[in-house]
């Protein structure tokens, strides 16, 4: 078994913002095969939301540039700025 991560812009969507059929298909057979798939990007999960992607049957997400780790509909990791730096 592996953890196998997937960015979304130009690797999970095409450059059209759509999803081919044939990612669709490997996702499907490597969750067959016993492997955990995660959607790995630097946008923050609010910015995670298209239902074709998610319904794909992820793992996992991490996100927001490593502050934010979801594993199967879970929070393991979730990290925001403090409001004072973020006021800086």
């Amino acid at each position: 078994m592996a953890a196998i991560f997937f960015d979304i812009d130009g690797t999970l969507w095409d450059k059209e913002n759509r999803i081919p059929d044939s990612t669709k298909e490997a996702i499907r057979l490597l969750r067959k095969n016993g492997h955990l798939t995660f959607i790995c990007s630097g946008r923050t999960r609010v910015f995670i939301n298209s239902e074709e992607l998610l319904s794909m049957g992820f793992d996992g997400i991490l996100c927001g540039c490593g502050t934010h780790i979801e594993y199967q509909g879970e929070d393991l990791l979730y990290r925001r700025i403090d409001d004072e730096l973020l006021k800086k």
